[in-house]
């Protein structure tokens, strides 16, 4: 294969893998929207100052955020290399 086509297929593969962490995000925001209904449903006090259900919310958005190409990834722990190599 000459080295324009493998180029173009690396863009390909690129674009492809790119599509489908946008799309894993957006499933992602649409399965955490479905919880926040819930947990609102439930008990409104659930989500509210910083207890566990908000706190859950944040981290679930800020996985789907990561998953973004389009923006800056948030920090996360599993960024940090790991001590024990």
């Amino acid at each position: 294969m000459n080295q324009f086509k493998q180029e173009e297929n690396k863009r390909l593969e690129q674009l492809n893998t790119e599509a489908d962490y946008w799309a894993r995000s957006k499933k992602i925001r649409e399965y955490v929207a479905a919880v926040r209904a819930r947990l609102v449903e439930r008990d409104e006090d659930v989500i509210a100052g910083g207890g566990k259900g908000e706190a859950w919310l944040m981290w679930a958005v800020a996985q789907a955020d990561r998953l973004v190409p389009l923006s800056p990834n948030p920090y996360s722990v599993l960024d940090e290399p790991d001590p024990t190599l």
